[in-house]
């Protein structure tokens, strides 16, 4: 369990969440949207302990998780910048992984290596953006952390590839009893997998009352976006848009 105590997060002068209080039970998966520079990355790297919030606690099992070495050996935290070596290849950054966290699993990595159709010894650095997504999944459900933190993961994947690890996840945490957050920018992405979805929603982090509507809808309301001025767009004659070629 990670429960947030009247915890206040900035970014320079800006202020990402405010006194925020929730908890994140293990055994769910919990997503996070918010608008683009919403602060979702900077606040998960906050739980998981690589930021220090300004004001406030993030407790583990009722530890700070900053600078918590026990807890980093528990975790693991995703972000969009994969940090390989770019001659690096799947084995090399096993024996790196291996070296470092106390649950690795080789069996779980052979097993995740087949199922993704990647080569063990291949060179990370010749991989597709959506092959090294994969890569750093592997890697990090390998691991087998009690604790994962994943940003932005679908990222580069296609449909089926998005459809299996959605299923992998929720199996992965059902199973493990592990606490999983995902950001991302599709709420559809996060509808599928999430058991809870919060919104950055100004200096708040909430979780929206869908009750008599979708959460698309509560998105699209809070997104002020004048539908009538979009109806209107290309009403009358609108300069060098459809016009046909004069000869």
């Amino acid at each position: 369990m990670i429960e947030l105590k009247s915890v206040t997060k900035k970014y320079g002068k800006h202020t990402i969440v405010r006194d925020v209080n929730c908890i994140y039970e293990n055994g769910k998966v919990y997503g996070l949207i918010g608008y683009n520079g919403s602060g979702k990355t900077t606040l998960l790297k906050t739980i998981a302990g690589i930021f220090r919030q300004e004001e406030g606690e993030i407790l583990a099992e009722g530890v700070s998780t900053y600078e918590n070495e026990e807890f980093r050996r528990n975790s693991f935290l995703m972000t969009e910048e994969l940090f390989f070596d770019p001659q690096s290849t799947p084995d090399g950054m096993r024996r790196i992984y291996r070296g470092y966290y106390p649950t690795w699993s080789d069996e779980l990595y052979g097993r995740l290596l087949h199922l993704f159709g990647l080569e063990g010894t291949a060179k990370i650095a010749g991989f597709s953006k959506g092959m090294q997504r994969q890569t750093g999944l592997l890697l990090a459900l390998s691991v087998m952390p009690r604790y994962l933190f994943l940003d932005e993961t679908f990222d580069g994947l296609d449909i089926a590839k998005r459809q299996m690890l959605t299923k992998i996840l929720k199996n992965y945490t059902s199973r493990r009893n592990a606490l999983v957050i995902v950001t991302s920018h599709y709420l559809n992405e996060l509808e599928h997998i999430a058991d809870e979805i919060g919104m950055i929603d100004g200096d708040r982090l909430i979780v929206p009352d869908t009750r008599g509507g979708s959460l698309e809808s509560y998105f699209l309301e809070k997104s002020e976006v004048d539908e009538d001025e979009i109806e209107r767009l290309f009403d009358g004659e609108v300069p060098g848009i459809f016009e046909k070629e004069k000869r």
